[in-house]
């Protein structure tokens, strides 16, 4: 699956990761990918939405940020990763020097498919549940359109088209599946998921076909299943219709 990835030549925005340390002295980071330019004009429509997240919404693209920037064109496919708190060990160690940000993602997306220890509440076909539920809620609400999704164990790969901000999206699939899984747990007032998700923006159709077969070979290349559509927590077997 790494070599299905490697040419689909991602320009993906830095790391999904918080509190992770490198082993390296000088830890590598991803660093943003250069945007084709956009005209930019003033007025931009400003939205404070906490202390710690701003949003700026113009004709052309929507911008975001927590810790990480995160830019959405209008109407354009996204992949986002969102994986559950402290999932990711504290020392890790970086990507091969020189790797492109694609290799860097697949990178620490295998060390979360080889988890055996951390958080793996997603195994639960309780808290499972719960998640397809809140994304196929988000569609029949028209939010979004999800292209192709896989549910891994610390992890949650989705492909969709935002009809509202992305913000907007992740803040109510991930707090309204947050509260139900830990009443399930019986752990209610502890974090359930990272803050931040890790975002990109599809450029083309090849590209989009990549991504999609990315997400549902997961369970595939993470030893799982023999097949995409014998994992029972993924558009192979379950598309959001």
């Amino acid at each position: 699956m790494g070599q299905a990835l490697s040419g689909a030549g991602f320009s993906l925005w830095v790391l999904l990761r918080e509190g992770v340390t490198f082993q390296q002295p000088n830890p590598h980071r991803l660093k943003p990918a250069p945007l084709e330019p956009y005209p930019f004009s003033p007025p931009y429509n400003f939205s404070l939405s906490t202390p710690h997240s701003l949003a700026i919404v113009s004709p052309l693209m929507t911008f975001y940020q927590r810790r990480l920037p995160h830019w959405q064109p209008p109407g354009q496919e996204v992949f986002i990763t969102w994986r559950l708190h402290g999932s990711l060990p504290k020392r890790i160690p970086a990507p091969k020097e020189n790797s492109s940000p694609g290799e860097a993602f697949v990178h620490y997306d295998r060390f979360l498919d080889e988890a055996r220890t951390g958080p793996l509440w997603l195994k639960d076909s309780r808290i499972a549940e719960c998640v397809l539920a809140a994304m196929t809620d988000a569609q029949q609400k028209q939010l979004i359109q999800i292209r192709a999704y896989a549910l891994m164990a610390n992890h949650v790969h989705v492909l969709l088209t935002p009809v509202v901000a992305l913000e907007q999206v992740t803040h109510q699939v991930k707090g309204a599946t947050a509260r139900r899984a830990n009443i399930i747990l019986s752990r209610t007032g502890t974090q359930f998921w990272q803050d931040e998700s890790f975002d990109h923006w599809v450029r083309n159709p090849a590209e989009r076909e990549k991504i999609r077969i990315y997400i549902e070979c997961n369970p595939v290349v993470a030893g799982l299943v023999a097949r995409p559509e014998d994992w029972p927590w993924s558009s192979a077997s379950r598309p959001i219709l």
